[in-house]
């Protein structure tokens, strides 16, 4: 990443973002595992008091009734307790988390309008922003008076629903920015449900059937005034991946909208972050910010990182099973005007590995070395061929040693 990229208080805010995002997904996995042997640990337990302390008075089909002696009542109390706490807890911990999620979105946009308007003060010279006279005479010099409103702003955007907080923003920086259907509803429908989290401990409300169905959230018809909600696996990742991809389009919308003179940090940072997803082999990600980059953005730095953001979005796309959308794009350029790299990329890309040694033997080590050979997941599939392997040892000398699964490529945070 360029040495100015990492300056970017824009670029910075959104990266904390997905990584406090990322790091609350990765409990979950760890988390509800041990719960689940905490669960396993205390049914054993409970089983075997019941084998070696109790005696049957009554067994049918649906039930069974114990008796036991007056003076193991409270080991058998405690086991039951500790029972319904591990059973409850596979309960509460996606819940909490969900919740953390949200909450980190909530800090995040806090933090994102307050950077857009620190790098633009002129944005907030429109409106009817106002303090009194006594408020006037408490403030020592202009730019108090200036983080006032700025506080005041930010402070009345946050309170208002999410979905008002789009509009505001719309309306503030004169952009649209309501994301595609799908996402947006499901968005609208995670942020209402953890309201019901944090109020009402799920229980469904008329306030929650009424904003959903204001946004075309498409909901159960179980889903009724006084049904409880709760969070499960799956909805949890769901619940990651549209709170990354909002972040994501929301910040890479407004900063070039605001500060279109860092277009090609911006640009950086996009790159930066798909290619993170693909090494981490989450594809489903990198392809949303792939297609975001190349597909809803009509205006890039240059020529470079537009090929840049092709090619990536190719990987993406063969290595989810979409090889048709990835021979498209690449049939819709003409590769033999680009540079080496890229039109390496292409015979890769298209496995016609014969023509990608000729060109990989006239780069230089300089241009392509060890790192990448290694690493790039531009070579993913091609790292297994023995001509890739003969090829890395006639160059570099030592044997390629092929490291872990590269068809693995599960995604741990985004199972759909």
């Amino acid at each position: 990443m360029k040495e100015e990229s990492k300056n970017s208080t824009v670029g910075k805010i959104l990266i904390d973002y997905l990584h406090e995002l990322d790091c609350i997904t990765d409990c979950i996995s760890p988390a509800v595992s041990a719960i689940y042997d905490k669960v396993e640990e205390n049914e054993s337990a409970y089983k075997k008091f019941l084998e070696e302390k109790t005696e049957t008075t009554e067994d049918d089909e649906d039930s069974k009734t114990y008796r036991f002696k007056i003076e193991y009542q409270r080991e058998h109390d405690d086991l039951k307790k500790s029972i319904k706490r591990s059973r409850d807890a596979l309960v509460l911990i996606p819940k909490s988390l969900v919740i953390s999620m949200v909450a980190s979105y909530d800090a995040f946009l806090g933090r994102l309008v307050r950077a857009l308007y620190e790098s633009k003060p002129v944005l907030l010279n429109g409106g009817d922003r106002q303090i009194s006279f006594s408020q006037i005479k408490k403030f020592e010099s202009i730019k108090d008076a200036e983080d006032f409103i700025l506080e005041k702003e930010i402070d009345t955007l946050l309170r208002k629903s999410h979905s008002d907080q789009f509009k505001s923003l719309e309306k503030d920086f004169s952009v649209k920015l309501k994301a595609n259907d799908p996402i947006w509803t499901r968005f609208i429908e995670l942020t209402e449900r953890r309201n019901l989290l944090v109020h009402s401990d799920g229980v469904i409300s008329s306030q929650y059937l009424k904003v959903c169905g204001e946004h075309g959230v498409s909901l159960s018809k179980k889903f009724e005034v006084g049904h409880k909600l709760s969070i499960d696996p799956k909805y949890f990742f769901v619940a990651h991946r549209v709170l990354y991809e909002i972040g994501f389009q929301l910040t890479h919308t407004l900063w070039r909208k605001i500060l279109p003179d860092q277009i090609d940090i911006a640009d950086d940072y996009i790159n930066e972050s798909g290619f993170e997803l693909l090494c981490e082999k989450n594809y489903s990600l990198s392809t949303m910010v792939y297609e975001f980059a190349l597909k809803q953005q009509q205006k890039h730095s240059s020529e470079q990182y537009r090929l840049m953001f092709l090619v990536n979005l190719c990987i993406s796309y063969i290595n989810s099973d979409q090889n048709e959308e990835a021979t498209k794009l690449l049939d819709s350029e003409d590769w033999s005007a680009k540079s080496d790299n890229f039109q390496l990329a292409n015979k890769v890309l298209r496995e016609e590995y014969e023509a990608a040694l000729t060109i990989m033997a006239e780069l230089p080590e300089n241009r392509l070395g060890k790192s990448e050979y290694r690493t790039w997941p531009l070579f993913s599939k091609f790292r297994k061929e023995q001509q890739f392997q003969d090829f890395y040892k006639s160059k570099f000398g030592e044997d390629f040693e092929i490291e872990g699964d590269d068809d693995d490529n599960s995604e741990l945070r985004d199972p759909e």
